[in-house]
């Protein structure tokens, strides 16, 4: 084998190499049934890891990304983080403004966060509409 087959091998080798580390190896599946099972267990920064997986694997279908962003938000809720939670409830409010639960979700954590104003407007928009 002469010199050049064995650089042509190793270029060869090393794009293959660099080719699968770039591969998104995620099953967002397999990460929402983690997430679960973690939040159920109590087990809630687990939980919040298996949720951001699923979510920035970019294959989850668009309902079970619905999901994994309002469960998301409902754990950064347990853990303290409203800063967070509003961030996701943000998301889910984006796709649809007339999600009492997600409006709900985010009256509260605008109260926790100490902004009241905006806290009674979502839960207004929630009485009123429900």
């Amino acid at each position: 084998m002469n010199i050049s087959t064995r650089i042509a091998g190793l270029l060869l080798l090393a794009a293959l190499l660099v080719a699968c580390f770039g591969c998104d190896m995620v099953d967002p599946e397999k990460e929402m049934r983690l997430a679960i099972e973690a939040q159920q267990a109590g087990q809630l920064t687990e939980a919040a890891e298996h949720y951001s997986r699923a979510i920035n694997s970019e294959k989850l279908p668009q309902d079970n990304l619905y999901t994994a962003y309002y469960n998301r938000a409902v754990v950064w809720q347990e853990l303290g983080e409203n800063s967070l939670a509003l961030e996701d409830l943000n998301q889910l409010l984006s796709w649809d403004k007339h999600d009492l639960e997600a409006l709900l979700l985010r009256g509260q954590s605008y109260h926790r966060l100490g902004h009241l104003g905006k806290a009674a407007g979502d839960f207004g928009t929630v009485v009123e509409v429900d």
